[in-house]
């Protein structure tokens, strides 16, 4: 029982002191300015986004639409163009799970 006790104790050992070499080989990686051979990135997502724009240009366009000085058309395009734009923006800005089910016109 105390060989087993023994060999339990030099496992750790040899788990603590493997720790420290792959530390010691990061840290080497860190100071050259090299990246370390696996990098893991973290998937990110977003539950929503502003859906009338960041200076309410979708709410701009409903309204114009409503007191008859644009068009449905032009209305669409609008809404097209910013939902595509908050597409990119959250794209180029790493959000892997883009939401698309977002009500707009």
């Amino acid at each position: 029982m105390f060989a087993e006790s023994e060999r339990a104790s030099e496992l750790n050992q040899d788990i603590i002191n493997l720790e420290h070499a792959m530390h010691e080989i990061l840290h080497r990686f860190c100071l050259e300015g090299l990246r370390p051979p696996v990098e893991r990135k973290m998937a990110s997502h977003i539950v929503g986004n502003p859906r009338m724009g960041p200076k309410g240009e979708l709410k701009f366009a409903l309204e114009s639409f409503w007191d008859g000085k644009s068009t449905a058309e032009d209305l669409k395009k609008v809404s097209v163009d910013l939902r595509s734009s908050i597409w990119k923006q959250m794209s180029d800005a790493g959000i892997k799970y883009i939401p698309i089910n977002q009500r707009r016109i």
